[in-house]
């Protein structure tokens, strides 16, 4: 499967698609994340024309209202834009029915499909010396305050990222753990943990856990199984459900009792062999392999209408994508390119230039 670099909230993708080294009139766009009243989309959206076809990933709970908001704000800033050229990559099943009947096109592709598989890697040789591991930010909507009784029961280990809205901040350090990282702010990003130091971590513990009651996809519960962790997680909605089975996952209630019951089943079914790394990891990167056929299947159906064929579509992304943190802003000869990191804010030009050009 091609690698695709993980994406924080906040960062685009912009890809430019090129055949056979001939400038070619359809931009491809991929977006993290749109949000309504947001102020890149004050400066983006008016941007687009119908030789735009801009993939919508959702890497968040998607409320009710969700796509209707999106839809007033485009037709506000960019009337003469045809909704269809907005595909959304749905987290489940339900949200590309919404989409598609509020007018947008869409595709059950979930977010976590484009985890970084080749990182994100079962360590053998680490020993276990944690007995889960919760990775998650110290905000109210987390629900950390249901870790509390385990916390007080095993050697748990916590990965804490930094909270958007300092109201709903909830001290992650009155939890009794054996590790936690020191807390820092989106003002201090060099303060978090590496990549591979998060990795260390996953695979010094023998399960991953997650309290939050609605979700996107959840790129966290994604990495937990790709290195090989069981889940375990309270009954959710929003899409990370999807990846959950009974060869991966204990689902439990979402309370203090619960989580502290799930736990032992989690222990249980390890113990056991129900629960075996290297299936859970198989499992997940099956499931990522059929969403990424669909992406790239519907890119190559876009294609298409414009009479462009390609025999092989999944050879086609593979041989052109590309890891976005390896990438400046520029054009590539390659083809389809993606750009990221907060490009919309910090060099708003190229984005112009891109769509433009």
């Amino acid at each position: 499967m091609s690698e695709i670099s993980n994406a924080f909230a906040g960062e685009v993708y912009i890809g430019n698609l090129d055949i056979d080294d001939k400038n070619y009139p359809i931009k491809v766009i991929l977006l993290e994340q749109i949000m309504p009243n947001d102020l890149f989309n004050s400066r983006f959206i008016p941007l687009l024309n119908n030789t735009h076809y801009v993939f919508v990933g959702i890497c968040f709970y998607a409320w009710f209202s969700y796509f209707t908001d999106i839809k007033k704000e485009i037709k506000k800033l960019n009337p003469d834009f045809n909704l269809k050229n907005i595909i959304f990559m749905t987290n489940n099943k339900g949200q590309t029915e919404e989409a598609i009947n509020i007018g947008f096109d869409a595709i059950f592709c979930n977010h976590n499909a484009f985890l970084d598989e080749k990182s994100f890697v079962i360590n053998n040789k680490i020993e276990k010396i944690y007995d889960c591991v919760f990775n998650g930010s110290p905000e109210l909507v987390k629900r950390p305050y249901l870790l509390k009784l385990l916390a007080e029961n095993c050697k748990m280990a916590i990965i804490q990222g930094y909270t958007w809205d300092k109201e709903y901040f909830w001290d992650l350090s009155q939890l009794s753990t054996k590790f936690i990282n020191k807390f820092h702010d989106i003002s201090t990003p060099e303060s978090r943990l590496t990549v591979p130091e998060v990795i260390d971590i996953y695979n010094k513990s023998k399960m991953g856990v997650i309290t939050s009651e609605s979700e996107g996809g959840s790129k966290v519960s994604g990495e937990y199984m790709l290195c090989g962790l069981p889940v375990l997680s309270t009954l959710c909605v929003g899409g990370r459900e999807v990846w959950y089975n009974d060869t991966n996952t204990v689902i439990c209630e979402g309370s203090s009792e619960g989580v502290l019951e799930g736990y032992k089943q989690v222990l249980d079914k390890i113990d056991k062999g129900i629960f075996n790394s290297v299936e859970i990891r198989k499992g997940h990167l099956k499931m990522m392999g059929e969403f990424r056929k669909t992406f790239i299947d519907k890119v190559g159906e876009i294609l298409a209408l414009h009479n462009v064929i390609i025999s092989d579509h999944f050879k086609f992304f593979e041989d052109r994508f590309l890891m976005a943190r390896d990438i400046i802003l520029g054009k590539n000869k390659e083809g389809l390119v993606f750009y990221q990191r907060g490009i919309c804010y910090n060099e708003f030009e190229k984005v112009v230039e891109i769509l433009n050009g």
